[in-house]
């Protein structure tokens, strides 16, 4: 599975408000990169100035539906 960043994600949407993504994708693609999950990443330093934080958070969103069918053929 690709990773879809927060920065990719945005530029897709502002993209598709431009009315261009239709005659370059599919509608069968546009609805595969809107469900990928939204990966963010952070980078910082510590307050010391000794480290430095790489802090990475996936979002996946899926229905309850889906966690209900998983659940029932565990």
């Amino acid at each position: 599975m690709a990773i879809f960043d927060l920065k990719q994600r945005q530029d897709l949407e502002k993209y598709m408000e431009d009315g261009k993504m239709a005659e370059e994708l599919s509608p069968t693609k546009i609805e595969q990169l809107n469900k990928m999950p939204i990966v963010e990443s952070i980078v910082t330093k510590s307050d010391d100035g000794k480290w430095v934080i790489h802090k990475t958070t996936i979002t996946s969103i899926k229905s309850i539906k889906y966690y209900q069918k998983m659940l029932e053929n565990a």
